[in-house]
């Protein structure tokens, strides 16, 4: 179904093809010294100072744009937009991750998708932005390690084996079929017609076989994700891990019933799931008042707080999450990235100056892909127009995501335990497989 495939050498950039040629060792390292040795310089030609040789016994010398062959043949699931064989995500159209396109139910099953990134542009904040983190987390080049090979199909493959793209787990992004599902459009005066068009688009994506992943917009697109699980697993049939630095559970709403301080508290009301199936991690900020508080003890929220953290460590808490859960037969994971301190992310309008840091969350992320069975993620409140020059948030976001990914690829492997790490990733990377 998904082939597990080292990719020739003809694929790889430049820089790291001469890397690897350079490792090798290509001469005997036996003390002498190499002034005036000519072959730790092969790139001189004896003959003319004014000449610098090409590697000949580097195919991608002249083969640095080679086009997607498979472009222009007849096929059915998602679309790639690469028009050359290999590169980096930012030679290419901009997508999430840098994955294929895909619009409809029929191309998910076609294509055989596993993921469904699809972007939300609700945008119900004092401060507008969240609309366009959609667009700009596909946008922003954030890593240099993402290179790629088209495959043409709707389907690419990472350096896999040879450039490893998650250092604790050692899988690639390769290793899972990905698609970006587009835009949901967002009503611009009422929050509860973008709720039903986020609950009508996430349906297609359980119609196409795949998990959905919501990221951009601000938090009332959590109500419209609630309504979609709800549709395709039954009410009740769910739990909820919420993170954010706001328990988002304010009944009241100037007679509106969808805002982005109450998604977990109109979920209930609307019988979508008991207080009981709610976990929350990372509460600071104001709130809740008694009033809530009350509201949440005696439905049976589980509610952790930063201070909680603060006192009993990230790990102590998550251990606890993890055990919370473990009645869940299915889990909705809800991200607010405001949850983070905002030294780390200050793109976004809910500020907190306490919370955890984005290594720690990135592990939540690897551990709930591991441990849970996830069947839906949401990341939201990422605002460029708050962001660093440097696009400091959406560099924290997009690792969000692909943490998230690895931990699935990861239980696809076969690893069962959350706090797992490769062996190659400790002990200098001399651990066995």
């Amino acid at each position: 179904m998904h082939l597990n495939i080292t990719l020739p050498v003809r694929a790889l950039p430049i820089a790291l093809l001469s890397l690897l040629l350079t490792a090798s060792g290509a001469t005997a390292q036996d003390g002498t010294s190499t002034k005036g040795d000519p072959s730790v310089t092969p790139w001189n030609d004896p003959k003319d100072p004014y000449v610098i040789r090409l590697n000949k016994d580097d195919p991608s010398a002249t083969n640095w744009n080679a086009r997607n062959k498979r472009l222009a043949k007849d096929r059915k699931g998602p679309t790639d937009l690469n028009r050359y064989g290999g590169g980096s995500r930012h030679e290419a159209f901009p997508t999430f991750l840098g994955a294929p396109v895909a619009l409809t139910p029929q191309e998910l099953k076609d294509g055989d998708i596993d993921v469904a990134i699809v972007g939300a542009l609700t945008d119900m904040n004092a401060v507008p932005g969240t609309a366009l983190g959609a667009n700009m987390l596909r946008a922003a080049h954030i890593s240099s390690a993402d290179y790629f090979t088209a495959k043409g199909d709707g389907k690419q493959e990472l350096l896999k084996d040879v450039f490893p793209v998650d250092t604790y787990l050692r899988t690639s992004l390769g290793e899972i079929n990905l698609v970006d599902y587009g835009n949901i459009k967002s009503h611009p005066y009422s929050g509860e017609k973008s709720t039903e068009e986020i609950r009508a688009v996430l349906g297609e994506i359980y119609e196409g076989g795949a998990l959905p992943m919501l990221v951009g917009g601000s938090h009332d697109n959590m109500l419209g994700l609630f309504l979609a699980v709800a549709d395709e697993y039954g009410r009740g049939n769910f739990g909820i891990i919420h993170f954010d630095s706001h328990a988002d559970t304010i009944p009241t709403g100037y007679g509106y019933y969808v805002h982005n301080g109450n998604g977990i508290y109109m979920g209930n009301q609307l019988g979508l799931y008991k207080r009981e199936d709610i976990i929350q991690i990372g509460l600071t900020s104001v709130g809740p008042n008694d009033e809530l508080f009350k509201w949440q003890q005696e439905g049976g929220v589980r509610t952790h707080f930063q201070a909680e953290i603060e006192r009993n460590g990230w790990d102590a808490v998550m251990k606890r999450v993890l055990a919370e859960s473990e009645r869940f037969e299915n889990v909705i994971v809800t991200v607010d990235i405001d949850i983070m301190g905002s030294a780390y992310v200050p793109g976004t309008g809910g500020r907190q100056p306490d919370g955890p840091n984005p290594s720690q969350m990135m592990k939540a992320m690897r551990q709930l892909a591991i441990h849970s069975n996830v069947v839906a993620i949401e990341i939201s409140e990422y605002n460029p127009m708050l962001d660093s020059r440097s696009n400091q948030t959406a560099n924290v976001v997009q690792h969000l995501m692909s943490s998230f990914l690895h931990g699935l690829i990861a239980k696809k492997r076969g690893i069962t335990d959350p706090n797992y790490y490769h062996p190659k990733a400790i002990d200098h990377g001399f651990g066995r497989d």
